[in-house]
C-alpha cells in the first residue's frame, strides 16, 4: 500500500481578528477538497493538530466543531505535541490508513493566537517546557538563547551569519501571498533589532500567528482512486519524543530526539540526503534552524552558517516560521504543504515541540 497526498490547503498566516479557529480551518479543509476534487463525503477521518484550542479558544473538542461544521459524523481527533501538533496528526492519519481503518483522510493544522495579550501566549506555550521550567520563569526565548550559548561555546558562533539566515527566511517569504510578512530586511537592520534574550534579537525569533494548512492523504486502494490527482507521495514518517527538560539532555546545542529520528529515516532509506532537494526546518529561532541542518546530518556539527553560503538545497523554500508565521498547531501541516508544492524531486519537512521534547520527520517524493 501506497499514501499518497491528493490534496492541499493552505490560509492566510498571520494577524487575522476577523476569523476564528473554526472559519480558518473550514477555509483550509474546502481548499484541500476541492485541490483533491473530492468531498467531504468521501472522507473516513480527520486528524487535527492543535495545541492551545482549549486554553485560548474554549475549543479542547475541536474535532466534533470541524466535522459538526462540515456536516458529517466521522472520526475526528484532536492531536496535541506541542508546536509539533500537525506533524503528529499527520502521522496518526498515516497510521489510519496503514491499519486499513480509513483510506481518506483530512490532516488538519490550525492555530488562533493572536486574539490574546502576549503575556497569555507565552505562558500557554510554557506548557511545552517541563515544569522546573515553567517554575524557574523560563521562556522559550530564554531556553533558545541558552542552546544558542551552548552552541557557541562549542562551536564558536558567527553573529552574522545568524543575522543572515533571518534575512533569507524574510527574503524568501515575500514569494508566498499567505505568508505573514512580506517585509525585507539588511544583516544590520536584523542584528540591531531589539535585544530579547542573549544572543537573540527580535529579527531572529518566529512570530506570534494564526493560520490553518490542510492535506488530503488517501491510499492508492480506496476506491476510486486516481493517480492522476497524486501529487506527492508520503514514502517515510518518524516521530519521536524526548525529556521536555532542556538541562536533563546530554548536549544543549543540538536536539537528540531529531538526530535519532534522522537515523531512523536514514536506515529505512539509505541515501536519503542526495535525494532531497528541498527541506523545510522548524526554525522557531534562527538558532534552530542552524541546530537542525546539523541534526539531520546535511552539515558537520558547528557549519550551519557555512553551509548555507554553498549548498545547493533549498532550505526553507516558505521563509520558514521565521517570515512565514508560526500558528503552532499548523506548522507541521504547512511545511507539508509547501513541500508538495515545491520540490522538486523529494523533500524533508521536520517539525519540532518545545526545545526538542517533540519530532517530527516526514519524507516526501514526488509524483506529478
Amino acid at each position: 500500500m501506497s499514501i499518497f497526498i491528493t490534496g492541499t490547503g493552505l490560509t492566510k498566516f498571520g494577524e487575522l481578528y476577523d476569523k476564528s479557529l473554526l472559519d480558518l480551518a473550514l477555509e483550509a479543509s474546502h481548499a484541500a477538497l476541492e485541490d483533491a476534487r473530492l468531498s467531504i463525503e468521501d472522507i473516513d477521518a480527520i486528524y487535527i493538530g492543535n495545541m492551545l484550542g482549549g486554553e485560548l479558544e474554549g475549543a479542547s473538542h475541536f474535532g466534533a466543531r470541524v466535522v459538526g461544521a462540515l456536516g458529517r459524523i466521522l472520526p475526528s481527533v484532536r492531536v496535541e505535541s506541542a508546536c509539533a501538533s500537525g506533524s503528529m496528526a499527520a502521522v496518526l492519519a498515516k497510521q489510519a490508513i496503514l491499519s486499513g481503518e480509513a483510506n481518506r483522510v483530512l490532516v488538519l493544522g490550525a492555530e488562533k493566537m493572536t486574539d490574546q495579550p502576549t503575556s497569555v501566549i507565552t505562558k500557554a506555550l510554557m506548557q511545552a517546557a517541563s515544569e522546573r521550567e515553567q517554575e524557574a520563569g523560563f521562556t522559550f526565548p530564554a531556553l533558545y538563547a541558552a542552546m544558542a550559548s551552548a552552541y557557541e561555546r562549542e562551536f564558536g558562533l558567527n553573529l552574522e551569519d545568524l543575522a543572515d539566515f533571518s534575512v533569507s527566511m524574510h527574503s524568501k517569504a515575500c514569494a508566498h501571498p499567505e505568508a505573514q510578512y512580506h517585509k525585507q530586511f539588511t544583516r544590520q537592520q536584523v542584528a540591531g533589532s531589539m535585544v530579547v534574550a542573549g544572543h537573540l534579537r527580535l529579527l531572529h525569533c518566529s512570530p506570534i500567528s494564526d493560520g490553518a494548512a490542510v492535506l488530503v492523504l488517501e491510499s492508492d486502494k480506496a476506491a476510486g482512486f486516481e493517480m492522476s490527482r497524486a501529487k506527492a507521495q508520503l514514502e517515510a514518517s518518524v516521530f519521536l519524543n524526548d525529556t521536555p527538560d532542556l538541562m536533563q539532555r546530554p548536549i544543549q546545542h543540538g536536539i537528540p530526539a531529531a538526530k535519532m529520528a534522522m537515523k531512523k529515516l536514514v536506515d529505512k532509506h539509505p541515501g536519503i540526503r542526495e535525494e532531497i532537494d528541498l527541506i523545510e526546518l522548524h526554525d522557531c529561532f534562527a538558532i534552530a534552524g542552524f541546530m537542525a541542518l546539523e541534526d539531520l546530518g546535511f552539515c558537520e556539527a558547528g557549519k550551519a552558517g557555512d553551509f548555507l553560503k554553498t549548498s545547493t538545497l533549498n532550505v526553507n523554500p516558505s521563509g520558514g516560521l521565521k517570515a512565514f508565521g508560526h500558528p503552532v498547531g499548523a506548522t507541521g501541516v504547512k511545511q507539508l504543504v509547501i513541500a508538495t508544492r515545491h520540490m522538486k524531486k523529494a523533500a524533508l519537512t521536520h517539525n519540532v515541540g518545545g526545545t526538542g521534547g517533540s519530532v517530527a520527520l516526514h519524507y516526501l517524493s514526488r509524483v506529478n
